[in-house]
């Protein structure tokens, strides 16, 4: 007799791995492989009573420990894996005064994943264990590092933002250059208009004829 057996592919945070690659053996020595469904599911079929063997696991092009890596099949139904080496990559993205800078982009490499921060400048993405290259966006400034995932990870970036104005971030040296500079703008400002107003005045005051003669 033979069953059919879904094997579900979940990280211990019980994220599904969608687009996993697992390579199995069956009891009686067969080799197969397929690849997860959205929902971290695949099929395995025609399969003889007794331990289904989980060989290989691939997801983003890095290997997976997962736990079990054999499965007793004597029945049809589903049977679920856990991923062992997937951890959470914390993002945090703040200005000079502390504040969150969201939204903002975060890019990393080399597996291609690209992510918001919510309006606190948080993101948080699952990696499998290894080396990435971190890049964030705030509307134009941007920074890199590097981060070694080997368990649940933070990378902060303190970004040169002291203030968003109407949607323009404003570096510190910026804001305070043009903080400083307003009052002397407005002073020319005024000092102008004050000096049209006067020219104007006395051209007005040049055209009016003199009083007739009584």
């Amino acid at each position: 007799k033979v069953y059919d057996a879904t094997l579900n592919l979940k990280t211990p945070r019980g994220t599904v791995l969608k687009a996993a690659d697992i390579a199995v053996t069956y009891p009686d020595g067969e080799s197969y492989t397929g690849t997860t469904d959205a929902d971290g599911n695949i099929l395995f079929t025609q399969i003889p009573i007794g331990n289904l063997t989980i060989n290989n696991v691939t997801w983003m092009d890095t290997s997976i420990n997962v736990a079990p890596t054999t499965v007793h099949v004597d029945k049809s139904g589903t049977y679920y894996l856990v991923a062992q080496n997937v951890h959470l990559l914390t993002v945090k993205i703040y200005g000079t005064r502390g504040q969150g800078l969201g939204p903002s982009t975060v890019s990393i490499a080399p597996v291609n994943v690209d992510v918001e921060t919510d309006e606190s400048g948080v993101a948080v993405v699952e990696l499998p264990a290894g080396s990435y290259t971190v890049h964030v966006n705030y509307k134009g400034i941007e920074d890199e590092k590097s981060v070694s995932l080997t368990a649940d990870t933070a990378a902060e970036f303190k970004l040169d933002v002291f203030a968003t104005i109407f949607g323009r971030p404003f570096r510190t040296a910026e804001f305070f250059g043009e903080l400083v500079l307003l009052p002397i703008v407005i002073a020319i400002i005024i000092y102008l208009v004050a000096y049209e107003y006067y020219a104007w005045r006395r051209r007005r005051m040049a055209v009016v004829p003199p009083p007739p003669p009584s």
